[in-house]
């Protein structure tokens, strides 16, 4: 059974990613386990065991075994927005009537809202693994949705890799919702395009380079052959001209670098005899 005012897309294929958004469901991977019997993160957990044998991907997913039981948790929204559900299922049980999903939104005061619902049927999917997708816009005046999974009696279904991605989230038009998510950016968690240090420098605009003579600022660099004080490193004297390891030298007459020009033919040191 399926509700012809969505528009569903069934795929049978291991997992479907999002790349570019954040899940907004947590622990949507059920990776994480406050003992084997609840996931971390889920608000409402009955007749779930923690699977290690059958999963779609990572160590672990969620065992649900039937009895019109239900899995579920609270989420976050933003009225008006397009988001998208996925999720990937496994009977390994089936009884006819077998998954279910039984979603539906609430406004800010925690009342449910009377559109908008998400319900679908799970297909058996024959013990092998498939995933489910919708996209829905939420109601203009939800604040959260309540997302739960249904097992009923007779039935085991494996869930695992669920995720809600609102669509809308880099539009800019999304109240706020977080668009830079890169640890190594100077602004990781900000409603805008992520901005990154320059070369060598902390987001502080200070130098971070070992072999620079500075920590604060722009970093600077000793010249060649020089310590940060400006003093010849070994092996490296100045020349005449100051330039530490050149090879600049003085001429006869003393000058430097001045190839003896000064000198008159009878190498008089700026004589006046002439040739």
């Amino acid at each position: 059974m399926m509700f012809n005012h969505f528009r569903i897309l069934l795929i049978s294929t291991l997992i479907l990613t999002f790349s570019f958004a954040a899940n907004l469901v947590v622990n949507g991977d059920f990776e994480q386990w406050d003992d084997s019997n609840s996931p971390t993160g889920w608000t409402k957990v009955e007749n779930i065991d923690q699977e290690s044998t059958v999963v779609n991907s990572g160590s672990y997913a969620a065992k649900h075994t039937g009895g019109t039981k239900d899995l579920g948790q609270y989420i976050d929204v933003v009225g008006g927005n397009s988001y998208t559900l996925t999720l990937n299922y496994n009977v390994v049980q089936q009884a006819g009537t077998d998954g279910r999903l039984w979603s539906y939104w609430k406004d800010a005061s925690g009342s449910s809202l009377s559109s908008g619902d998400i319900q679908a049927w799970m297909p058996d999917s024959e013990n092998s693994w498939s995933v489910f997708t919708v996209t829905t816009t939420a109601p203009a005046d939800a604040a959260q949705m309540y997302f739960e999974l249904r097992t009923y009696s007779g039935g085991i279904v494996v869930w695992d890799d669920i995720s809600l991605v609102d669509n809308d989230a880099s539009s800019g038009d999304d109240g706020g919702v977080v668009s830079c998510n890169d640890s190594t950016a100077c602004n990781d968690g900000a409603s805008e395009a992520c901005t990154y240090p320059a070369t060598n420098e902390d987001c502080d605009g200070n130098c971070v380079d070992a072999t620079a003579c500075n920590t604060t600022g722009s970093c600077t660099y000793a010249d060649t052959n020089e310590d940060c004080a400006g003093n010849c490193l070994d092996g490296f004297a100045a020349d005449c001209t100051g330039v530490c390891g050149g090879n600049a030298s003085l001429d006869g007459c003393g000058l430097c670098n001045g190839a003896d020009a000064s000198q008159d033919c009878a190498g008089t040191c700026s004589g006046t005899l002439e040739q």
